[in-house]
């Protein structure tokens, strides 16, 4: 069983992040991963979706806080979704090995991030990067 499967997500603003939900298929569904109506970001079924949006780091009240570029986002992959994304995959190593995510996504050319001050990821053709939650030493938002 998968259970939950988390991936963090980051876009260079919301309607780059739209516009990939829109995109990426469900393969559960055949369905984009999300919808937009009236305004409001509806996820496929499987999906849960946290739109974080931008992110302030932390100081210790000598400094100001800044913010950190871009769209964040927490995307959980449950049920069918996150049993298909562990099909036949080791249960050890990082999301990317535990998971068949960038396989399903495999309509989108994928490239391992290498920018400094980054953390490993990999990064589509629209600029949405994904990021196993492992490798970011302190998330803003944790899924219960």
């Amino acid at each position: 069983m998968g259970g939950m499967i988390q991936y963090l997500l980051w876009a260079p603003d919301r309607a780059a992040f739209l516009d990939a939900m829109a995109v990426y298929l469900n393969p559960v569904t055949g369905t984009p991963l999300a919808t937009v109506e009236g305004g409001e970001l509806i996820p496929s079924d499987c999906v849960r979706i946290d739109e974080i949006g931008p992110i302030y780091t932390a100081t210790d009240g000598e400094e100001e806080p800044h913010v950190i570029a871009g769209w964040h986002v927490n995307l959980v992959a449950i049920g069918a979704l996150a049993n298909l994304l562990v099909a036949g995959r080791p249960a050890e190593g990082d999301v990317f090995a535990r998971t068949r995510i960038l396989d399903l996504l495999s309509n989108m050319e994928w490239v391992p991030i290498s920018e400094i001050g980054v953390p490993q990821g990999w990064e589509g053709p629209s600029g949405v990067r994904i990021f196993d939650p492992a490798v970011v030493a302190t998330p803003a938002r944790v899924w219960a």
